[in-house]
């Protein structure tokens, strides 16, 4: 398997993988070949098993595209419009809107697709932790985050709300 074609690697040392997960090397998400596997796997896993949906752990990692010598979460990446062209309208998609390295994208998923509220987990973090000092962001968190998602059917249905996971 060429790592070129898998994986993203530094562009001065391309034997060194480039680590914007957080846990180690990141696949190639703009490689066509790694669009097909992604893509075969969802609709094997769909017809195969009956796996209704999925959760893109660091979803902004897997729907990028590069600009300049950073990436950037693209609701237009092939990706991102091939799972919606192959995949039944109700089948499950989930996303953390966010990588390791970019910050959150949260409030950029397009509707149909539930984004893990990670400034909700924040802000009950931040309560749990510290106390009372920020009610104000917390209330606004636990309103629906509709500084975020200002529309409030997106507000209702396109946000998983959550503390803690993995």
């Amino acid at each position: 398997i060429g790592n070129k074609s898998f994986y993203l690697l530094n562009s001065a040392n391309q034997c060194e993988y480039l680590n914007r997960s957080g846990v180690g090397n990141a696949l190639n998400s703009e490689s066509p070949l790694v669009i097909l596997l992604i893509l075969l796997s969802l609709v094997h896993w769909r017809e195969e098993y009956g796996i209704d949906g999925v959760r893109f752990d660091l979803g902004s990692l897997v729907f990028q595209r590069r600009t300049g010598g950073w990436f950037a979460f693209d609701p237009n990446s092939l990706l991102f419009k091939l799972i919606h062209e192959y995949l039944p309208e109700n089948f499950f998609l989930s996303a953390e809107p966010w990588s390791a390295d970019s910050g959150s994208d949260f409030g950029s998923y397009p509707k149909g697709w539930k984004q893990w509220n990670g400034v909700y987990r924040d802000a009950c973090q931040e309560v749990i932790a510290c106390g009372a000092r920020n009610l104000n962001k917390f209330a606004t968190r636990l309103a629906g985050s509709r500084d975020i998602l200002p529309n409030a059917e997106q507000a209702a249905t396109q946000q998983v709300v959550y503390i803690d996971s993995h």
